[in-house]
């Protein structure tokens, strides 16, 4: 199976190259839905003389507040338990939810705030991020091969610049994030040393 990372200065073009690809046979529905949303919130922003702000994140770590867990850290709980079969063979960028939760409000509370901003603090390769954490972690059976997808190799960047120029401090690391996402599993009893 191929997988296809579709990017674009705008919605526009991403949701019709989505469409396209849905229609001959590809699976990519969170994507359309993301692209989709932010189309209509574009819409409605300019039919209702609104200034639209975005804040995109990447991939988002930390610990759970909620009593399940989401379907994001689901998937690094079945990472860590060794549940999943392998790990990504690919690059992520990364961001700890309370650095994204700040992001948000500072992009609601500064007024020269306007378009999109990337909110990532670090891109990494699994491999790398896992072998950190088996270090850390060694209690846990963490996946230890990767799975075989074509094309999820290429190392990319995501420049959170403008985010930062508008006033939010700095981000946390990527250990910090998952030291932070592994202590509340384990505080909520989902992680134990004998998983």
């Amino acid at each position: 199976m191929k997988e296809y990372c579709v990017t674009g200065a705008t919605g526009f073009v991403a949701s019709h190259l989505i469409k396209a690809l849905l229609q001959n046979g590809c699976s990519m529905w969170y994507a359309y839905a993301k692209t989709l949303g932010e189309k209509t919130a574009q819409k409605v922003a300019e039919e209702k003389n609104l200034d639209l702000v975005v804040v995109h994140p990447s991939f988002v770590i930390g610990p759970l507040l909620a009593p399940y867990v989401t379907s994001s850290l689901k998937y690094v709980l079945d990472l860590i338990k060794g549940a999943k079969g392998a790990y990504p063979n690919g690059y992520c960028g990364f961001v700890h939810v309370e650095d994204l939760v700040a992001a948000h409000i500072l992009a609601m509370e500064e007024s020269k705030a306007s378009g999109r901003y990337i909110c990532s603090s670090s891109v990494a390769h699994w491999s790398d991020v896992l072998a950190g954490l088996r270090t850390k972690y060694p209690m846990y059976p963490f996946e230890t091969k990767p799975n075989n997808n074509e094309g999820d190799r290429n190392q990319h960047s995501m420049d959170a610049t403008k985010i930062l120029q508008l006033g939010l401090p700095s981000f946390k690391s990527i250990p910090e994030m998952f030291d932070d996402c592994i202590k509340s599993f384990e505080d909520k009893g989902m992680l134990s040393s004998a998983s």
